[in-house]
This record gives structure tokens, C-alpha cells and sequence, in this order.
């Protein structure tokens, strides 16, 4: 598919609870396709409207169930927003951190507890602060976090943040033990 539809066209038969019609509604398909093994089916979409994670990967059960359960394979969403000027990084994280949060937890564990114990701040424009422990583990791994967030971001919610990344001495939990 070269051209956008709109996702209530591309899959019309697909039955969706009434809040999640209606975010879909605004949602164009830019692209579907499967891998060469045909093991996943990848549909890429725009919209003008942030939708959180759990939206999408619900949206992604529901499309296996009910038009794709006969074939072997998973289907997979890549999302775009369009959002408005309204959406600062820091209005942004306040309303969408949630989800990345869940994203980073299921791709990586170590990754979500990185992110966890960052301190974040927003000191204006396009700069995005994080202030992370300073230990092997984060050093080892900080490059993949900020790319996942560069994706996420930057890509996926078309800011263009800068990451500013400072150290603190990691808390000792035997302290508190």
C-alpha cells in the first residue's frame, strides 16, 4: 500500500470498543506489510492525536483476533503522531510517560529501572534533562536507552529533543535495609 486510508477503510470489518473507533477514526494507514517469513504483519500509521501504548497493543490483539487468528502470524503497529504545538517535551512526558515507561519495561527490564531511578526535568525549548546513576550498568546501557528514546521521541511524537545526561552517586539500598 503507497497510499494513506483511512484505518476505518483499510480494516472496516474490525470491531472496536466505542472510545477506541474514535481515535482510530483520524488514524491513516501510510503502509502495510509482512515480513519475508510472513510471521508479522507490520501496519504503519499517522495520526493527529497522541494514543497511549496499551491502546495500540490492544488495537494489535484485536486486529490477531478477529481478522488475522487463521494465519500463523503477529501483527505489529508502528505509530506516528502529528501533534500539535501544544505538545511541549515536558507536556508531552506529562501525558505519554506512562506509556513509554511500559514500552521500555517490555523491551528491557534493566532499561525501565535506568529509567525509572532517572531524575527528569524539562528546562525549556527541546532539552530534555536526565540525571542517572552513576554505575557500570547505566554506562554500559545509556546509549540504548536515550536511542529508545530518540525513537520514541523524536520519531514517533515528531519533537526534537536533545538529551542533556548528568551522574549522581547511586543510593545504596543495604542503607535503607
Amino acid at each position: 500500500m503507497d497510499v494513506s486510508k483511512a484505518f476505518t477503510d483499510v480494516f472496516p470489518d474490525l470491531q472496536l470498543d466505542n472510545e477506541t473507533r474514535s481515535l482510530m477514526e483520524r488514524v491513516q494507514v501510510t503502509r502495510v506489510s509482512q515480513t519475508p517469513k510472513k510471521d508479522f504483519l507490520h501496519i504503519y500509521f499517522d495520526s493527529d492525536r497522541l494514543i497511549l501504548k496499551d491502546k495500540i497493543w490492544k488495537l494489535e490483539k484485536d486486529l490477531k483476533k478477529q481478522l488475522f487468528s487463521s494465519y500463523p502470524i503477529e501483527v505489529r503497529i508502528f505509530e506516528r503522531f502529528q501533534l500539535s504545538a501544544q505538545f511541549t517535551p515536558e507536556k508531552l512526558w506529562e501525558v505519554y510517560s506512562e506509556s513509554i515507561f511500559e514500552e521500555i519495561k517490555k523491551y528491557s527490564p534493566v532499561l525501565f529501572s535506568i529509567l525509572k531511578k532517572a531524575k527528569i526535568e524539562f528546562p525549556g525549548g527541546e532539552q530534555m534533562k536526565l540525571e542517572l546513576e552513576d554505575n557500570v550498568v547505566v554506562h554500559s546501557r545509556e546509549s540504548e536507552l536515550f536511542s529508545i528514546l530518540h525513537k520514541i521521541l523524536n520519531d514517533r511524537c515528531g519533537l526534537q529533543i536533545q538529551f542533556d545526561v548528568s551522574y549522581r552517586e547511586p543510593v545504596d539500598k543495604k542503607e535503607y535495609g
